[in-house]
C-alpha cells in the first residue's frame, strides 16, 4: 500500500511499532514510531491527515494470544477512531478480513450482507477483527468516514516478515513442507489489495463493506501450482481432517517453546477444511476490481522471496 501511495505522488507518514521495517527502505516517506495504544501519540501522528490507512494488527492463529489480540486490534482501533474525530481526519479505510463475517457448516458462500459476526468467528483473531469492524461501522454515524476492506488471505511481494502463508510457499520451495489437507481458501494479491485501499480512501461510499478476494484455490491444486513454480514435489502426504488437527496441535506446542508462529495450527485446519468462498463481486461492480490470477502471484511471490531470503 506504501509502494502504491508514493508512485502517485501522495505525501505518505508510515506509522510503525518500532522503527526497524527494512520494507521501507528507500521509499520518501516520513516515519514515526508510534504505540497504537497511546491516544496522544496517535493525535499527534494523524495532525494534518486526510485520509487514515489502518491497516496493523496481530494476527495469530494460537489460541493463547487471544488478550494480547483484543487489546491490540480492538482497543487499539478504538483509539484510532477517537484519534482520527479529534485531529479532524476526513477518512478512516479500516483493512478488516473476510473472516469477519463468521461461518456456519462447509464450502458456502461469504458475501458482505452476511453483517459482522463475532460470535460465529473461526478463530479469535477473527473475533477481533469482526469486533472492531462494528466499532468502525458505528463510527460512520458519529460524522467520521469510514470504508471497511475484508479481504481473503493476502499473498505476494514484500513480504519481509513472513506472513504465515508467506513461510509456507518457502518452506515449500526448501522442500520443508512435510503434508497437506483436504480443503481451499480465498486468496487476494496484496498488490490488488493494496489498489483496492486506495480507490476506497478516494472514491468509496462512506460506510460502504467490500469483501477483497481474488480466487479461491484448493489446497492441491496450490501445491500443484507451487511444484511448478519452485521445482520441487509437493508434500509426500495428503492427511485426513483428524491427522491434520493433531500435527496442528502438535505444532502449536512447539510454537511455545520457539516463539515462532507455526504454518499448521488447530484454527487453520478448520479454516481450510470448511472450504469457504468469498464473492467480491460488489468491488467489482463499483470498482472494476479485476484481481491477478493466482498463479502470477504465486511466482512473483517465490521469484521476491528468492531475490530478498537468499536461498540460492
Amino acid at each position: 500500500l506504501v509502494r502504491a501511495l508514493v508512485s502517485t505522488g501522495t505525501k505518505v507518514r508510515v506509522l510503525l511499532r518500532d522503527q526497524h521495517s527494512p520494507g521501507f527502505d528507500g521509499l520518501a516517506v516520513e516515519r514515526m514510531t508510534v504505540n497504537i495504544l497511546d491516544p496522544v501519540a496517535l493525535i499527534n501522528a494523524f495532525a494534518g491527515a486526510d485520509i487514515v490507512y489502518h491497516c496493523d494488527s496481530i494476527c495469530t492463529f494460537l489460541t493463547f494470544n487471544y488478550p494480547k489480540m483484543f487489546k491490540h486490534n480492538v482497543r487499539g482501533t478504538e483509539a484510532v477512531i477517537q484519534a482520527c474525530r479529534v485531529a479532524h481526519v476526513r477518512r478512516l479505510v479500516y483493512l478488516a478480513s473476510y473472516l469477519v463475517f463468521g461461518s456456519e457448516g462447509f464450502s458456502n458462500s461469504i458475501i458482505e450482507s452476511s453483517g459482522f459476526r463475532p460470535q460465529k468467528a473461526t478463530s479469535y483473531y477473527g473475533k477481533t477483527k469482526a469486533i472492531a469492524a462494528q466499532r468502525v461501522a458505528r463510527a460512520t454515524h458519529k460524522g467520521l468516514e469510514t470504508v471497511i476492506l475484508c479481504p481473503g488471505v493476502v499473498v505476494g511481494p514484500y513480504d519481509y516478515d513472513f506472513s504465515i502463508v508467506g513461510k509456507l510457499i518457502w518452506d515449500f520451495g526448501r522442500g520443508r513442507l512435510p503434508v497437506d489437507c483436504h480443503g481451499g481458501l480465498d486468496f487476494v494479491d496484496s498488490r490488488d489489495l493494496a489498489k483496492a485501499c486506495i480507490w476506497a480512501g478516494e472514491k468509496a461510499a462512506s460506510g460502504s463493506v467490500y469483501l477483497v478476494t481474488g480466487y479461491h484455490q484448493s489446497i492441491e491444486r496450490l501445491m500443484r501450482n507451487l511444484q511448478l513454480i519452485t521445482g520441487h514435489r509437493r508434500p509426500w502426504a495428503h492427511v485426513p481432517r483428524w491427522m491434520m488437527y493433531v500435527i496442528g496441535m502438535a505444532y502449536e506446542l512447539r510454537a511455545v517453546i520457539t516463539q515462532r508462529h507455526p504454518i499448521y495450527t488447530r484454527v487453520t485446519t478448520v479454516m481450510v477444511r470448511k472450504n469457504h468462498r468469498s464473492v467480491s463481486t460488489r468491488l467489482r461492480d463499483d470498482m472494476g476490481f479485476a484481481p491477478t490470477p493466482i498463479a502470477q502471484t504465486l511466482r512473483d511471490t517465490w521469484a521476491w522471496h528468492r531475490e530478498h531470503h537468499h536461498y540460492f
